[in-house]
């Protein structure tokens, strides 16, 4: 049987230049990058596992780093504290902000909240290159609010925002999901939709590509559960360990711990506990040293300086905090 030749393919790896050298160079690279910024393991090391990554999921997988992540040991919590920062301009004291990383703008993006007096609707950006506080001004703002669930978008980066609780509405607790796009918020409509909370955490796992969305104040609708979405949807997932009952924590991820870290806000045996996400379950940290008890707090990731940022808060003795803390110790 006679057959035509339409094309002749060339596999021009190794051929023309040295592909396998120049993946090696890009590899030891990038764990150059890793170990100058926090990782705390020999480059050797973490070839090694890098190399055993590749093997079972070969050179073309895309995801090498995201597994790499998750073989790497885990760093202890021994050593690390909470340091302040002072800052010449802050944000008016005031508990139950939320705040999340706008990849945009590369700033991290607060919102509203409670001064003792009133629900806030205002939007403060922290600048982790200067460490400065600047107000925004908005065209378009969800209603006035505290404990405002904000996230960033597994799919775009950008920041969005779930819930809130305002007691002065017939219906105090939010369940609307909501995007941040640089001057206004737009509201979206997924198919399914949470518990309706306020004070509850939000936060985008790096490594699983999802957020996880746990605890706060329904009025009289019980919030200890946990909630992902994948920039599309939310998925009601059931862990073997679920965090207590809890109003008012921060949480952000921490891409030295590879985990979703929470702290604050109070329970039913009371405040200031720290838990981690691993992406199936949760499991409670002990710190050497660790801020004062409070709720309300606003925190944040800050891919600039490389630490996890809190902002606020209101203690047990019903003091309003304007500090501002970073989580040090990778």
């Amino acid at each position: 049987m006679r057959m035509n030749l339409k094309a002749i393919f060339f596999d021009i790896d190794d051929t023309l230049f040295s592909t396998t050298d120049f993946a090696d160079k890009a590899r030891r690279a990038a764990v150059a990058a890793m170990r100058h910024y926090g990782l705390r393991l020999p480059a050797d090391q973490v070839l090694r596992e890098l190399s055993e990554v590749i093997s079972e999921f070969s050179s073309n997988y895309e995801h090498h780093f995201d597994k790499l992540l998750l073989r790497l040991p885990r760093r202890t919590f021994d050593g690390v504290n909470w340091t302040q920062v002072p800052t010449s301009v802050a944000p008016p004291a005031r508990n139950g902000a939320g705040m999340a990383y706008d990849g945009a703008s590369k700033k991290l993006v607060m919102f509203g909240g409670f001064n003792t007096n009133k629900f806030l609707h205002d939007t403060w950006v922290w600048d982790g290159a200067t460490s400065t506080w600047t107000q925004v001004s908005m065209v378009h703002s969800p209603p006035h609010a505290t404990g405002a669930s904000l996230f960033a978008d597994p799919l775009t980066g950008g920041a969005m925002m779930f819930g809130g609780y305002n007691a002065n509405r017939r219906v105090p607790a939010f369940n609307i999901t909501w995007r941040w796009t640089g001057s206004s918020w737009k509201q979206l409509h997924p198919h399914t939709v949470p518990i309706p909370r306020g004070w509850g955490t939000a936060t985008l796992d790096v490594l699983r590509h999802d957020v996880v969305l746990t605890g706060g104040n329904g009025d009289t609708i019980r919030t200890d559960n946990t909630w992902t979405w994948d920039g599309v949807d939310w998925t009601w997932v059931t862990p073997a360990t679920q965090v207590p009952r809890f109003v008012g924590g921060g949480s952000a991820f921490d891409p030295g711990a590879h985990a979703v870290v929470l702290f604050g806000g109070f329970n039913d045996d009371g405040s200031g506990e720290t838990w981690s996400w691993s992406g199936t379950d949760w499991s409670q940290w002990t710190p050497t040293n660790s801020l004062s008890a409070r709720e309300g707090v606003g925190m944040a990731h800050d891919r600039t300086s490389h630490q996890v940022i809190l902002f606020g808060g209101l203690t047990a003795d019903g003091f309003l905090m304007n500090e501002t803390w970073q989580l040090v110790g990778h």
